[in-house]
C-alpha cells in the first residue's frame, strides 16, 4: 500500500505512546509521520529516541496551531495517499485495506469514530 499515517500532536504522551503502540501492532511497517507542534510533556524526545524505519517526525518549540502540525508533518510524506489520525484513536485491523479498496483517483474519502457518549448530553455530530 503507498498510504502513510500522519498523526499531529500536542502534548498528551501517554495517548500519543498508547496510539503509537497499538498502530504498530496492525500496522508494523507502514509509513508513519509524527508531528509535534510545540509539545512540551516529552514528545520530543520520545520521538528522538524511537528507533522505526518507518518512521518520520517532526517537532517544533513554538507552539502551532492544528493546521500548521499537521502541515508541518504531510510535508514529510512521500506515499501517494495519506492518512490524517489523532493521538486517541485506535485503528483496528483492515482500516487501510478498506481506505485502499474505497478510494478512487481525486477523491476525499473520510472517517468516522465511534465513541461511547462520556459527557452527560453532550452532542458530538458524527461520534
Amino acid at each position: 500500500m503507498n498510504i502513510s499515517f500522519v498523526l499531529a500532536v500536542y502534548n498528551k504522551l501517554n495517548l500519543t505512546k498508547d496510539c503509537y503502540r497499538l498502530l504498530r501492532e496492525v500496522y508494523p511497517d507502514a509509513p508513519l509521520v509524527i508531528s509535534s507542534g510545540g509539545s512540551t510533556d516529552g514528545t520530543k524526545q520520545w520521538l528522538e529516541e524511537l528507533e522505526d524505519d518507518n518512521l518520520s517526525f517532526f517537532h517544533d518549540d513554538d507552539r502551532l496551531s492544528f493546521s500548521e502540525t499537521y502541515n508541518a508533518g504531510i510535508d514529510l510524506v512521500d506515499t501517494e495517499k495519506i492518512v490524517l489520525i489523532h493521538n486517541d484513536m485506535v485503528i483496528g485491523k483492515g482500516f487501510l485495506e478498506a481506505i485502499e479498496r474505497l478510494l478512487t483517483p481525486d477523491m476525499i474519502l473520510s472517517y468516522t469514530t465511534i465513541e461511547p457518549p462520556i459527557f452527560k448530553d453532550h452532542i458530538r455530530p458524527g461520534k
